[in-house]
């Protein structure tokens, strides 16, 4: 049986929802790292700014996938602010901190709710994924 598998989200069977659930952990996680004043300057010091840079996309596409899926875009917004504007000293700390709890919550509900489950995809995506299995 030979699949045509175009993009990579097909490749390892991964839908957009939990691509949505885990860049929100992430940015959860790395949202808290640098709201510790310490450990914040160590990271981006050690990763020479590339973590906020990696945040920053990684909000971006919580946005995207934030408005595909019907969840609220503040958190995604609020953080990618967070991440142009977190070089300043004191602001960046508390944009920060504010940011780590507008993200946790969302993230912590969809993942204990519903651990990597492929029922909340998109109506088409699961008719697609139905009519894939059916076809021999």
């Amino acid at each position: 049986m030979k699949m045509n598998l175009k993009t990579p989200m097909e490749w390892f069977n991964f839908s957009t929802y939990q691509l949505f659930k885990v860049s929100l952990i992430i940015n959860f996680f790395g949202h808290c790292a640098l709201a510790i004043p310490v450990l914040g300057y160590e990271a981006l010091d050690i990763t020479q700014n590339g973590f906020i840079v990696y945040l920053f996309v990684s909000h971006i596409i919580t946005v995207i996938l934030a408005q595909y899926h019907g969840y609220s875009k503040i958190p995604g917004l609020f953080g990618a602010c967070t991440t142009l504007f977190g070089f300043i000293p004191y602001l960046g700390w508390l944009m920060h901190l504010i940011t780590a709890m507008l993200t946790g919550p969302l993230s912590i509900r969809l993942v204990a709710t519903c651990p990597f489950s492929k029922r909340h995809r998109p109506l088409q995506e699961r008719i697609n994924a139905r009519e894939q299995k059916k076809t021999p």
